[in-house]
């Protein structure tokens, strides 16, 4: 069965007193991915640029200047300082914070986000790493961003361009199963981090007072068919007939539709209840909803750690390369058991 992730309101002294910064270290220790230790610091620099994301998020006042983002810190210009209110943090302002705690330590070359058509560059002036990121920086439902949970997507690829120089288009159009890393943070009544290295999902929530991230549950495998099926239904006219008729299928079975419009938050649920998550192609999107490098790669990578499965309908997620960095999927994740019939309904007619 799915483990129980528990709250951050949970008493420090009844929860595992191990900080993410402390796992993340023994797991290369024990997994040793990266003999350099960039991609530890590299985690642990996503782990405190979250921390800011969720203050902004939680709307205390978070402290920022009044500019866009920008892809180098010496273009930005001068503004009076003000505090961000709940409505007004955004997609791009979260990107910003990624953005500017990550560029200067010299462990990426390269990060990309949905929001941004082209790749961040670094500036000059910084060391160029060994890491890619890819990363969603603020999923929240755009019909209710004062009150929905929001959440942080990443994804980490090593680089295959040469080293000591800025990343490239090659460093990105990459198949899903060569990341090496990656995770997302959920902001809701609790802060909670998840990440994988390939090692299983581990589940970090941060404590509301001392502002840490703690261990809140060991190693998560989610082997039970729940009966919840995560699928945006209003949009049921813009399917083809195979969806339609899964989705008709699944409902005579009893299964719950429940769709927050929080890609985040419907992944996290389904890690602690099981279920299906099913993000179709539509007319209006047939090449899929889904952002692959972004949202796609990293969710199908965290689904197999926890023992589940994840594909376009017909083949792996992890298996499949984009043509270009901001190409587009379906995807459905579910139980194995699951997914045969998923895909036995998907399979075009004959």
């Amino acid at each position: 069965m799915a483990e129980v992730l528990t709250s951050a309101t949970t008493p420090l002294s009844l929860r595992d007193d191990r900080t993410f910064g402390s796992h993340v270290f023994t797991s290369f220790g024990e997994k040793p991915i990266d003999y350099t230790g960039e991609l530890v610091r590299l985690l642990q620099d996503v782990s405190t640029a979250s921390r800011m994301i969720s203050a902004g998020v939680r709307n205390v006042g978070l402290p920022v200047r009044g500019e866009t983002l920008v892809q180098n810190p010496e273009e930005i210009k001068s503004g009076q300082q003000h505090c961000l209110q709940r409505r007004d943090f955004d997609a791009h302002m979260a990107t910003e914070i990624l953005y500017r705690m990550l560029y200067h330590d010299g462990h990426l070359c390269l990060i990309l986000s949905p929001t941004q058509a082209e790749p961040m560059h670094l500036p000059d002036n910084v060391p160029f790493g060994t890491y890619v990121l890819c990363l969603s920086a603020l999923e929240r439902d755009p019909l209710f961003p004062e009150w929905s949970v929001c959440g942080t997507l990443f994804s980490i690829y090593k680089r295959v361009s040469h080293a000591g120089q800025k990343g490239t288009v090659a460093d990105l159009i990459r198949k899903g199963s060569e990341q090496v890393a990656a995770g997302y943070v959920i902001y809701g009544n609790s802060t909670v981090l998840a990440y994988s290295i390939g090692n299983g999902v581990h589940f970090f929530t941060m404590h509301p007072n001392i502002k840490e991230f703690f261990q809140c549950s060991k190693k998560v495998i989610s082997d039970t068919d729940g009966k919840f099926l995560h699928v945006n239904n209003q949009e049921c006219e813009e399917w083809d007939a195979n969806v339609k008729g899964l989705v008709e299928e699944l409902s005579k079975k009893d299964y719950h539709i429940r769709y927050t419009n929080n890609l985040v938050a419907d992944f996290h649920h389904l890690l602690s209840t099981g279920g299906i998550i099913a993000c179709p192609a539509t007319k209006k999107n047939p090449t899929g909803p889904l952002h692959f490098l972004c949202q796609a790669a990293p969710l199908a990578f965290l689904a197999e750690q926890a023992g589940m499965q994840a594909t376009n309908g017909h083949t792996r997620i992890l298996d499949l390369k984009p043509d270009h960095i901001h190409a587009h999927t379906p995807m459905y994740i579910s139980s194995a058991a699951n997914m045969v019939d998923i895909q036995k309904h998907l399979r075009p007619s004959s």
